[in-house]
């Protein structure tokens, strides 16, 4: 189960701020940075939006 660790920051978007977090699953720590992005994780760098 993902548990959310702590809330990392936020950036602003074209949609507005979005909040980032870190992951852990099982007491393990996931690597990177994660948004929410409609109800599901996505690690920042994998939703990058296109310019």
């Amino acid at each position: 189960m993902k548990r959310l660790k702590e809330l990392a920051g936020s950036i602003s978007s074209r949609r507005g701020p979005v909040q980032l977090w870190r992951l852990e699953v099982r007491k393990v720590e996931l690597e990177g940075v994660w948004i929410c992005r409609c109800r599901e994780f996505v690690r920042l760098g994998d939703a990058a939006e296109e310019v």
